[in-house]
């Protein structure tokens, strides 16, 4: 029988096609079976999920049946989001709760990094993290390095704002107080040069030491962030000496000789002409000339949040490769608690904070005339070349 002729009151191939994929499950549904249309949404749905409420039931029980569904790696902390001005929520795992116990054993014996990271999802949420770094000694190839333990996530739509700043450290303060019974208190915390991180670290732990990312500054000079708007590029004949001078003001192992050398720096920086004037009021003036090595005491503790960027990067690379490029939906439910079930699979169940190392080699300096002469610091031969 011969296909009949085309009738107005027919449909054709595609408009029968729309019909059908419109009556078909949505993405959403099939994929995630969930939807997030409001924060009210996000926090409802969260709020199923949320830390046992001691933890003998936490360690007891076995993680699937801590919740009901495929969120089963991630474990919401009830904030009061709204309070913060943020838009968000906080979430830990079985693993990060553990080494949160073993930090409360170590009042002042720990450093807290905090960072956030962009570009990771269309809708600008950001994710901030919260942790601390912990050593790795590889006794095969004698190489001992060290390595971020996040222990805190926050999924939200504001940046490395005072209200994220505040409901992150809130969070481990509170799951600490949950579970153990005391307050966290970290030895030192390390940012980038962010003003709301900074003042949120020191007014959560009064006292505590801090140090400015010094891979961070120094990465920003190298790029002429500090010379925007001067005229002055790369090309500059003094950039290289002045990076140069920069890191040995990091270098400086002592304050009296950081401060010496910062000194006689400003000498010669006054002497090429206002080039450098930027970069000394931004990271050479009180509160934020923190970024030597001298400037933190604490164990293990250096001024650099390089731990937390290496971990950005494993993110992208290998942890949840474009997960975080999918909708709300996924991203809550699929790759976040992904991301938090690798981190605790991949990093050990406690933290090493202390290896046996091999004796080290006696230092040996090269003989001048059957003398031993020791180096003299490369800081101030390096001064004295330009006085």
């Amino acid at each position: 029988m011969p296909f009949p002729p085309y009738s107005p009151g027919l449909s054709n191939l595609r408009q029968m096609q729309n019909y059908v994929a419109r009556q078909k499950p949505s993405y959403k549904t099939k994929k995630v079976g969930l939807l997030l249309t409001s924060m009210a949404d996000l926090i409802a749905f969260s709020h199923a999920h949320s830390i046992p409420p001691t933890l003998a039931l936490l360690n007891d029980a076995p993680s699937s049946s801590l919740v009901r569904s495929t969120v089963g790696d991630s474990l919401f902390i009830p904030m009061q989001a709204g309070a913060y001005g943020v838009h968000g929520a906080c979430y830990t795992g079985k693993t990060q709760i553990g080494w949160i116990g073993q930090l409360a054993k170590m009042p002042g014996e720990w450093q807290v990094h905090l960072d956030g990271k962009y570009k990771l999802h269309h809708s600008q949420f950001l994710l901030f993290t919260l942790g601390t770094h912990y050593l790795r000694y590889d006794h095969h190839h004698s190489t001992l390095s060290n390595s971020f333990g996040p222990i805190i996530y926050l999924f939200c739509k504001e940046g490395e704002s005072d209200g994220v700043c505040d409901i992150v450290i809130d969070a481990l303060i509170a799951t600490g107080r949950k579970y153990f019974g005391v307050k966290l208190i970290p030895g030192a915390g390390t940012s980038d040069h962010a003003p709301a991180l900074r003042k949120a670290i020191e007014e959560k732990w009064p006292g505590i030491e801090y140090g400015q990312c010094y891979p961070h500054l120094i990465r920003k000079y190298g790029e002429g962030e500090f010379f925007k708007g001067t005229g002055t590029t790369k090309a500059w004949e003094h950039f290289e000496d002045a990076k140069g001078m920069i890191r040995d003001i990091h270098l400086a192992e002592t304050t009296g000789m950081k401060y010496l050398i910062i000194h006689e720096v400003g000498k010669i920086w006054d002497k090429w002409g206002h080039q450098m004037d930027a970069f000394w009021d931004s990271n050479l003036t009180n509160p934020w000339d923190c970024w030597s090595i001298c400037d933190m005491d604490t164990m293990l503790s250096t001024c650099s949040n390089q731990v937390q960027e290496s971990w950005h990067r494993q993110i992208l690379q290998s942890r949840i490769p474009g997960m975080f490029k999918g909708s709300t939906e996924s991203v809550i439910t699929a790759a976040l608690p992904r991301l938090i079930r690798l981190d605790g699979v991949l990093i050990p169940d406690v933290l090493c904070f202390n290896v046996a190392l091999p004796p080290l080699p006696s230092p040996s300096y090269p003989s001048s005339q059957g003398s031993l002469t020791p180096p003299v610091h490369r800081s101030l031969l390096f001064l004295v070349a330009f006085l």
